[in-house]
């Protein structure tokens, strides 16, 4: 055993024999003896060192006992530090009471007793150990609190880590260590307590270890049928003869996935029940009801009266009986705040009855199933998106491959003719411009998406007729539906059917729909498309003659007869007024709002490959397409009917799937709402015109400025065909070198130019317009002037990035126009005549100089 270490004590006496004296008695103790001839020095050394005890003589020169001490006891350090005064003079009751108020602990006259002084000083220095005894029990304890304290930190980092993938279940876990220790502690202490509590604390001790291990096994798996049986087999029989687990589906119906029974001859009856009797949500079944509360249900002794009222029918109340529940328990199986399901305990053979402990214990373990089943969903819907990315990826390539496999073989065989032969080159160059569209087209329908998606897409509203937007479609799927011999029948009504839409986007979701309509109808198939007009759930009736045939539409039924042949039967083509004309029939000038019609259905339907029952909930889901074998195969990237069914919303309506199975044709019907005809009349939306004559222009100067060598020369090619002169240059800078002396009139601008990009080309471009114009007096010879009335230049953008914050970038830049990659030659080609002539004076190096 280590001797107790030396304590200092402080003796203060400003005359040497007393601190001699003070000493010889004090030997003894075996102390540091440390002395002071002042108060100063006093104060000195308690700055340095802690003392036992402090000695203090009480009359001394300068500053006297009284006043040490309590300088001594200003400080928090020596606030509890021991004071003895010693005096042989102030021997008086106020001196002594002075002395205690200062702090003093002790007041002993001169002459002391040796043996009296020395006691007391060793009562003082054995107080001093038990103190710093104590102060170190409490710095041990503290210590060993904050190593508890941390290793219950770690022990929570290593839960939280380990429980990374159960996010819904982390916080409960959390709990469930704070149980389990508290339940611990309260173990140890009722050890010695009556048999009944150290019971009860046994069985709550159970239940932690049921949690801990349900919870353990519940992460074990993300399979979602593994865990439906997971669940039902983990109150078996702890805590029930058996267990029925019911969830609700995405279409809202209840099904019950899961059984299980302690004993094997009973499972058939579960089967059955599982089989025959899912509960629905209005049933009186204790499943339904919780389904439709949310909260658990108890019932702790079952009689008759509950098993008839919880039976469906005669049958399903025989099932339950020869079960032979003595108590039932149901609780809800809730996730991320909504109830998904509910699991139903059951006691048999046991003949336990539960209480409210046992509903505590099936919640808990209910809240933890709900999370491993909302887990083990949301891991199998993000095996199935990243299934479907990596289809719509290869999908993807396929279809890029395709159009490029055909532009690259028409161009070898344009290349490598022998002889001219204009039939067959404008037969490769169609085979190009198609696949080229299509390329265009299938890059469009992405950017839709992605716009749609981030709520980049405006609608241009205005009151259009739906069923010239019908025509427009029709003609745009035309080509492709004779093509493969398609019968085509279309019934419109007579009548305007107005709508607030974008006509661009309504042709769009039509186009899409026909467009699959034809694609997924084997050859010589027949495609329908009827438009009605629905007034409080009703058909209004309207009478049109199409195919030939004469169609009487009333409260939903056809009537046909035969008449003359006044259309053609594969257009359905009702004739439209020309673009710009407005009409405005008399017999609906009269129409007042109450009569108007609620919404406009249209339905598209087909004698086609049809949609196979378990695609068609999530027929309109992202990247979504029927089987894709190499011999039914249509192309598409599955993103049209995603498409279709957005926009469609977007409008205020609805677009619905039917089929009857596979082969048996399918139907998509849109319900669109209608608005009231203006007083204005329609303005006709015209027939779509792919080979319009796009007008002469005059000649331009154009300077292109394209960093890719084979884009610059092809469009160059394309501008100089047009008759305009033009210039290419390959980067910013040698765009702006160029500018000043050739004084385009248009600048086709590059926007991903390497080094300057087209957004700074073009601010300096509109920075050094804004000087020439200012300062219209030539600083060479040969450079051109601008007249004062001169046309600024036309800076069109070129751009793979078409959105709207790239178009509002173009703008900011000084640009006049923002066109998409790969640019349309027909629109390039208006835009190019809506250029004025030119004003600017002409200067000898131009053409056409006198």
């Amino acid at each position: 055993m280590q001797p107790d270490p030396k304590l200092n004590i402080l003796l203060v006496d400003d005359r040497l024999e007393n601190l001699v004296a003070l000493e010889s008695v004090l030997s003894d103790l075996n102390q540091n003896l440390v002395r002071a001839s002042s108060g100063l020095e006093a104060l000195r050394h308690l700055l340095h060192d802690d003392f036992a005890v402090v000695l203090l003589d009480v009359q001394m020169p300068g500053m006297d006992g009284f006043e040490t001490a309590t300088l001594i006891r200003s400080r928090a350090r020596n606030q509890h530090t021991p004071i003895v005064f010693l005096t042989a003079i102030n021997k008086s009751d106020t001196h002594v009471t002075r002395g205690y108020s200062v702090g003093a602990v002790d007041y002993v006259f001169k002459p002391f007793t040796p043996e009296v002084l020395k006691a007391k000083v060793a009562a003082f220095l054995e107080l001093a150990r038990k103190t710093h005894a104590l102060q170190e029990e409490i710095d041990r304890r503290k210590q060993a609190e904050e190593e508890v304290r941390q290793l219950n930190e770690d022990l929570e980092c290593r839960v939280v880590e380990r429980t990374a993938e159960l996010e819904a279940a982390n916080q409960e876990l959390e709990v469930e260590i704070e149980v389990r220790t508290r339940a611990e502690e309260a173990a140890s202490h009722l050890l010695a307590a009556e048999q009944a509590a150290r019971a009860e604390a046994e069985a709550a001790q159970q239940r932690l270890v049921f949690i801990s291990e349900a919870s353990a096994l519940l992460a074990g798996s993300l399979e979602y049928q593994a865990t439906l049986e997971r669940v039902a087999r983990l109150a078996v029989p702890y805590l029930a003869d058996f267990c029925i687990v019911d969830l609700v589906g995405e279409d809202g119906q209840v099904r019950r996935l899961a059984t299980a029974h302690a004993r094997e001859d009973r499972e058939p009856l579960l089967q059955a029940l599982r089989e025959r009797y899912a509960p629905r949500r209005d049933s009186p079944q204790p499943a339904a009801r919780v389904l439709r509360s949310g909260r658990a249900e108890l019932t702790s002794h079952v009689d008759e009266a509950w098993l008839e009222a919880s039976a469906s029918d005669p049958d399903h109340l025989r099932l339950l009986r020869e079960l032979v529940p003595v108590s039932y328990l149901v609780v809800p199986l809730v996730a991320r705040g909504q109830t998904i399901g509910a699991l139903s305990l059951a006691t048999a053979e046991s003949g336990r009855h539960y209480g409210p402990e046992d509903a505590i214990l099936a919640e808990d373990l209910a809240r933890r199933a709900a999370g491993a089943l909302d887990n083990a969903r949301l891991f199998r819907e993000v095996q199935e998106a990243a299934r479907r990315k990596d289809e719509f990826l290869a999908m993807l390539a396929h279809e890029l491959r395709n159009p490029l496999a055909a532009i690259a073989s028409a161009d070898y065989a344009l290349e490598h003719l022998e002889r001219p032969d204009p039939r067959r080159q404008a037969r490769l160059r169609g085979v190009i411009s198609r696949q080229t569209q299509h390329l265009s087209r299938l890059v469009d329908d992405l950017l839709d998406m992605s716009r749609i998606n981030r709520g980049n897409i405006e609608l241009r509203r205005e009151v259009v007729d739906l069923a010239e937007i019908v025509h427009r479609a029709v003609e745009t799927n035309l080509p492709l539906i004779e093509n493969r011999r398609h019968e085509l029948a279309v019934a419109l009504p007579d009548e305007p059917v107005c709508l607030d839409a974008d006509p661009t986007r309504l042709e769009q979701v039509l186009s899409n729909l026909l467009n699959n309509a034809a694609k997924y109808t084997e050859p010589g198939g027949r495609i329908s498309l009827r438009l009605d007009v629905e007034t409080n759930g009703k058909v209004q009736e309207w009478e049109s003659v199409r195919n030939g045939e004469r169609e009487r539409r009333r409260d939903g039924e056809t009537e046909r007869g035969r008449e003359g042949e006044t259309e053609r039967g594969r257009e359905g083509k009702r004739e439209s007024p020309e673009a710009g004309e407005t009409r405005t029939p008399e017999h609906l000038n009269t129409r007042t709002p109450e009569h108007l019609p609620a919404q406009a259905v249209l339905s598209i339907r087909d004698t086609g490959i049809g949609i196979a029952p378990d695609l068609l909930p999530s027929v309109f889901g992202l990247f979504t397409q029927a089987d894709r074998s190499s011999d039914r195969s249509q192309g598409g990237l599955g993103i049209g009917l995603a498409l279709v069914q957005k926009l469609v919303r977007m409008h205020g309506g609805t677009v619905e799937a039917r089929s009857d199975g596979l082969g048996k044709g399918s139907e998509f019907i849109l319900r669109l709402p209608v608005v009231e005809l203006p007083s204005t009349g329609l303005r006709s939306l015209g027939a779509p015109n792919r080979n319009s004559d796009l007008g002469s222009q005059d000649r331009k100067r154009i300077l292109l400025v394209e960093d890719n060598p084979d884009a610059s020369e092809a469009l160059t090619e394309l501008l100089e065909l047009w008759g305009h002169e033009v210039r290419a240059r390959a980067d910013g800078a040698a765009a702006l070198a160029e500018a000043p002396a050739y004084r385009p009139q248009v600048v086709l601008l590059d926007i991903g130019l390497p080094g300057m990009d087209g957004y700074e080309v073009a601010r300096q471009l509109r920075a050094w317009e804004s000087f020439e114009l200012e300062n219209p007096e030539p600083r060479t010879p040969s450079a051109q002037r601008p007249t004062p009335n001169a046309q600024r230049m036309l800076l069109i953008a070129l751009s793979g990035y078409g959105q709207e914050e790239n178009r509002r970038l173009s703008r900011e830049a000084g640009f006049n126009l923002h066109l998409t990659k790969p640019v349309d030659p027909d629109e390039l080609h208006r835009v190019l005549c809506s250029v004025g002539p030119e004003t600017r004076e002409p200067t000898a190096a131009e053409p056409g100089d006198a």
